[in-house]
């Protein structure tokens, strides 16, 4: 019996060395379903804007502790990247209303960016998004009515979005 429980310790070490720490589940207990991580990163440490890079950003603020956002998401390296992968730092992302005005951001070192109401103030919906690193740039094809990005552009795409917001 004393032998057998180094052993398991043992097993369990290198399970954890060979899947990474995680395995096949982000920091949640959520399955990652496809294992795609471009950045090969998950993010996994407390609280702060690097935190959570794929999630809800607005609706988790909405109805938990920290800043409201108004329109917030994660620009990615990957189409398909599961919720806690890195995304691409110093991404600039431009948001233009219905009335013109141009709101930007850079993306942080998980590749989030979020505007706060009283940084968007006045807004006019829809908008207009854009992305651009390194003298490329990429614009949504359609206009936009909500601010919670990520609530679309999800691994797969919903509501008619081709994946993940990515770097062009």
């Amino acid at each position: 019996m004393r032998r057998a429980l180094p052993l398991a310790l043992l097993a369990v070490a290198l399970l954890v060395a060979a899947c990474g720490e995680f395995g096949d589940h982000n920091i949640y207990g959520n399955p990652i379903r496809n294992g795609i991580c471009t950045s090969n990163v998950q993010w996994h440490a407390d609280a702060s804007p690097e935190m959570d890079p794929g999630m809800d950003c607005v609706g988790c603020h909405a109805g938990n502790e920290g800043p409201n956002y108004a329109i917030a998401g994660t620009v990615f390296l990957g189409f398909h990247d599961e919720d806690d992968c890195y995304g691409q730092p110093g991404v600039t992302v431009t948001l233009v209303d219905s009335a013109g005005r141009a709101f930007t951001k850079v993306t942080n070192a998980t590749g989030n960016f979020a505007f706060r109401p009283s940084e968007v103030s006045g807004l006019t919906w829809p908008i207009a998004a854009s992305v651009s690193f390194n003298g490329n740039s990429r614009a949504m094809v359609t206009h936009q009515s909500v601010g919670a990005c990520n609530t679309c552009h999800t691994p797969d795409g919903l509501n008619g979005a081709p994946g993940r917001i990515v770097v062009p």
